[in-house]
């Protein structure tokens, strides 16, 4: 377990994913900054930023290029079935979250949906996964739950908010590079019901 260096918490186990690799486990961290270059040697072409000008997503063309999974939906209806609480915590923007939520029909299938910003934080950190739980009136120190997340930032957002990780597999470590390892890994994410 490795303590995640930017906020220590008592009593809490705190942890950042890690990826394994040939030669053993290695600290996400790592892997996320890239190699080190000496700058003067790099002979690629510079590349041309515009100072000021932010670059967007189009909202919409996004929700047009987002589906949900056949087993997300699966699981989503096994949830309302049992009448349990949900929550999404999302990278997305809410400018580009709340067009996909309409587009596919889910706004009113979660009680709570967090957009991490740098107010809420950013996964790993566990402050946007304790705001969705404190959202759906689930207290951590009482209550069992798990995240699933199809990312090494998932895994450690998890666990760093005391839940169990679920870290769905849908590209596979060989293609991503990397082997994501969580409290328990799925292929899809109705192998939790």
């Amino acid at each position: 377990m490795v303590v995640h260096p930017r906020r220590l918490r008592p009593r809490r186990r705190q942890a950042r994913a890690s990826v394994l690799r040939p030669g053993g486990v290695r600290p996400l961290a790592r892997y996320r900054r890239g190699p080190r270059r000496d700058a003067s040697r790099d002979r690629r072409r510079p590349r041309r930023v515009l100072a000021g000008v932010p670059r967007e997503e189009d909202p919409i063309a996004r929700a047009e290029a987002t589906f949900l999974h056949d087993d997300a939906a699966r699981l989503l209806a096994r949830v309302d079935e049992a009448g349990g609480p949900t929550g999404l915590v999302t990278h997305c923007q809410r400018f580009l979250a709340d067009p996909v939520l309409d587009r596919l029909d889910l706004r009113d299938r979660f009680d709570a949906v967090v957009c991490c910003t740098d107010e809420t934080g950013w996964k790993p950190d566990p402050d946007p996964i304790e705001l969705a739980m404190a959202e759906i009136g689930v207290d951590p120190r009482a209550d069992r739950g798990y995240y699933a997340g199809d990312g090494a930032s998932d895994v450690g957002a998890a666990w760093n908010a005391g839940l169990d990780a679920v870290h769905v597999e849908r590209v596979g470590h060989a293609d991503r590079g990397r082997c994501v390892l969580g409290d328990r890994r799925v292929n899809r994410l109705d192998e939790l019901v």
